[in-house]
């Protein structure tokens, strides 16, 4: 497993106003040539879902440029949060059918 910290060219933004689109985080990082995706993770317990981007740039140095200049700037009156993001191995579902 790598470790969480090991730079890549994927960027995880989090912290966000639920009400962020991608227009918004592309102005944000407008003098950083990179690709926006949004990914929503359920929070039953809560009743509401939880949006975090992902931000990909064509090199591990570009992300880190991006990460050093953009880690707790505002995004509409929030302070973003960012690390690099990991591939994570598909999980097969184990369950046996009974």
């Amino acid at each position: 497993m790598e470790n969480l910290w090991t730079p890549t060219n994927k960027l995880f933004i989090w912290n966000l106003a639920w009400t962020v689109r991608w227009v918004s985080l592309r102005d944000a990082f407008s003098e950083f040539w990179a690709v926006y995706w949004k990914v929503a993770l359920e929070n039953w317990s809560k009743w509401k879902s939880r949006w975090f981007w992902f931000v990909e740039f064509e090199t591990v140095e570009a992300a880190t440029a991006a990460l050093e200049a953009m880690q707790w700037k505002e995004v509409e009156w929030r302070e973003i949060r960012i690390m690099y993001a990991q591939e994570q191995e598909r999980r097969e579902n184990t369950e046996e059918a009974a």
